[in-house]
């Protein structure tokens, strides 16, 4: 017997699924979305560059003590919290409001982000899970 007939049955006819959108410029991340949403998917999970979503700096630019980790990029809370929300409002003019867009929550940047991305009328912030 499947498990949702043993938890009561079933509770929608479906589940949606997301595209997962990347470009390293607003532009090509617009135009990979729109490749998504052509192909029909409603939902698409947008990231702006590589993981973290426009929130690394160089290490020159971090100000990591001399004994610090030996990382190339190192993450930066504030400029993430700038990038994404002009992410979603670039995303919202060029896409409209009828897509279910999302962006990577980032552990620190919890509290901040959900309430500055409020305006754009993000569908979901996923999490990651923190090292």
């Amino acid at each position: 017997m499947p498990v949702y007939q043993l938890l009561g049955g079933a509770s929608r006819a479906a589940v949606p699924c997301y595209a997962h959108a990347q470009g390293d410029t607003l532009e090509e991340l617009v135009e990979d979305a729109r490749r998504y949403l052509e192909e029909g998917y409603k939902h698409v999970h947008c990231q702006l560059g590589n993981y973290g979503g426009g929130g690394f700096v160089e290490r020159s630019e971090a100000g990591v003590p001399r004994n610090g980790w030996e990382e190339r990029r190192y993450f930066d809370d504030e400029l993430y919290l700038q990038t994404i929300p002009r992410m979603f409002d670039y995303l919202r003019d060029k896409l409209g409001f009828g897509p279910k867009l999302a962006a990577v929550e980032m552990p620190s940047t919890r509290p901040r982000i959900s309430s500055g991305a409020s305006d754009c009328r993000n569908a979901w912030l996923s999490e990651t899970n923190s090292r």
